[in-house]
């Protein structure tokens, strides 16, 4: 059998940073839009 050699890459703490940064955009939409619906629902159409 052959084996083949695994290349182990880590990511900058820079990339870590960012993917960070637009993790927390992404949540921070998604919990507002969620907010507004939940308003919306209860004052008119509940």
């Amino acid at each position: 059998m052959k084996q083949t050699k695994m290349i182990q890459t880590s990511i900058s703490t820079r990339e870590k940073i960012g993917y960070d940064f637009g993790d927390f955009a992404c949540n921070l939409v998604y919990a507002s839009i969620s907010s507004y619906l939940l308003f919306f629902t209860l004052m008119f159409l509940g």
